[in-house]
């Protein structure tokens, strides 16, 4: 079969890689010149750097898995991280329990409110409840107004920009429970996986891999259409 792959970040290069095993004519293609996605990542002193995301967490079991597949697996390690809050030219740790009820920018009331929304937020098994709501919304719902001003607010908007109140409340929830895994019981600190090389290591891989399928990988290539026939899509227009 031939299937052509819109985005050449981690789905779209996992999805090529795991087609491309099975024997179909795989081609990918991407706007931005280099592959990765929001995974991706530029060169620093003869290494890369990434440009969004930079670390793994435990229970990411399907990532882990592929990259023991690729063969680059080893080049993972977890280690102990400290985290910290900046606001108003001081940075205040905020890594536990003990560290929000001392953040003082919100008044204790808001600490504790904030405290009690993520611990609500990781009671909830089912993502699907979380969908129809934006993260914006439910948090200022549970976790109060003043508490999004200042913690979430910022947080959200420094990663999605103008979009920040789009993100859905269901991204929000498996981000919340990652870093739960992460950390284990409330005592421990939150452990987080890196490559050795970063991300380059593990797309250089999967890049490898396509090729030796056969498949292709087309960069700097938007795509502006994908054609539908009948309700199936039967190919795309590039430009």
């Amino acid at each position: 079969m031939k299937i052509n792959i819109v985005g050449a970040g981690i789905t779209g290069l996992s999805a090529a890689y795991f087609l491309s095993s099975q024997g179909h004519s795989v081609s990918v293609f991407d706007s931005a010149r280099e592959i990765g996605g929001i995974s991706g990542f530029f060169p620093v002193e003869g290494t890369s750097l990434e440009k969004y995301y930079h670390h793994i967490f435990s229970g990411h079991n399907e990532l882990l898995a592929l990259m023991n597949e690729l063969g680059v697996g080893n080049e993972v390690y977890f280690r102990k991280t400290k985290m910290g809050f900046y606001f108003e030219g001081q940075i205040y740790p905020f890594a536990s329990a003990k560290d929000l009820l001392s953040f003082t920018p919100l008044k204790i009331r808001d600490r504790v409110r904030l405290g009690l929304s993520s611990l609500m937020m990781m009671q909830i098994k089912d993502w699907r409840s979380m969908e129809k709501k934006s993260a914006i919304e439910w948090l200022r719902t549970y976790a109060g107004n003043e508490a999004c001003k200042i913690v979430w607010e910022p947080l959200l908007k420094m990663k999605f920009g103008n979009d920040y109140d789009r993100i859905s409340a269901a991204w929000l929830w498996n981000r919340v429970v990652d870093r739960k895994k992460a950390k284990g019981n409330s005592t421990e600190k939150e452990a987080l996986g890196y490559i050795r090389g970063g991300y380059k290591i593990l797309f250089d891989a999967l890049m490898d891999k396509v090729k030796l399928n056969g498949g292709i990988i087309h960069t700097d290539t938007p795509v502006d259409e994908i054609i539908v026939k009948d309700g199936k899509c039967t190919g795309i227009r590039s430009s």
